[in-house]
C-alpha cells in the first residue's frame, strides 16, 4: 500500500481470525523471540464502547479519555508526538489497557451491568475476538462466540 511498513495491527489476512492470530503469533515470536499463548483482537468500536460502559479513564501521562474523546486523543498522540507513530500508538494502547485494568478494581454494581451488557453486545457484534493456542481453551472459546473460527475451522 505504499507505506513502508507492515505491523501486526494489519494482519487480517484470513477471515478465520484463528488461522491470522496463529501467522501473527508466529511472526511476534520470531521477531522478538518470545511465545505467546494466544491473541485477542479488539475492534475500534469495541474500544470506544467499553470506555463507555466502564466509564472515563487517566492514563498515566494524566490524560483524561472517553468514549467521545478516544478519536480526537488518538490523533493527537499518534501524529502530533515526537515518537514514530508506530511507537506514540503502541503507547497509547499500553496506557489506556492500563487504565482500564486500574479502573476495573472499583466496580459499583451498575458499572458492572454496563459492562456485562457490553460484553452481551460486543460477542454478539464480534468487536472481541480471542484465539488461544490450547485447544481446550480454544473450544471453549468457539462455544462463547469468542473464536472467530469459520464453522468447520476448529
Amino acid at each position: 500500500m505504499g507505506l513502508g511498513h507492515w505491523y501486526l495491527r494489519d494482519a487480517n489476512w484470513w477471515a478465520d481470525f484463528p488461522a491470522t492470530a496463529r501467522q501473527a503469533a508466529d511472526l511476534w515470536r520470531i521477531n522478538n523471540n518470545t511465545p505467546i499463548d494466544g491473541v485477542i483482537a479488539v475492534t475500534e468500536k469495541g474500544v470506544i464502547d467499553l470506555l463507555a460502559a466502564m466509564g472515563p479513564v487517566e492514563t498515566l501521562t494524566g490524560t483524561n479519555i472517553d468514549a467521545s474523546t478516544l478519536k480526537a486523543t488518538a490523533a493527537e498522540q499518534i501524529y502530533h508526538s515526537s515518537q514514530k507513530s508506530s511507537q506514540a500508538q503502541s503507547a497509547l494502547i499500553n496506557e489506556m489497557t492500563l487504565a482500564l485494568v486500574d479502573g476495573s478494581k472499583n466496580f459499583s454494581f451498575d458499572r458492572a451491568m454496563n459492562l456485562y451488557h457490553y460484553f452481551e453486545n460486543a460477542i454478539a457484534r464480534h468487536d472481541i475476538l480471542i484465539a488461544s493456542f490450547d485447544p481446550p481453551t480454544a473450544a471453549g472459546l468457539f462455544d462463547l462466540g469468542l473464536y472467530g473460527a469459520l464453522r468447520g475451522s476448529r
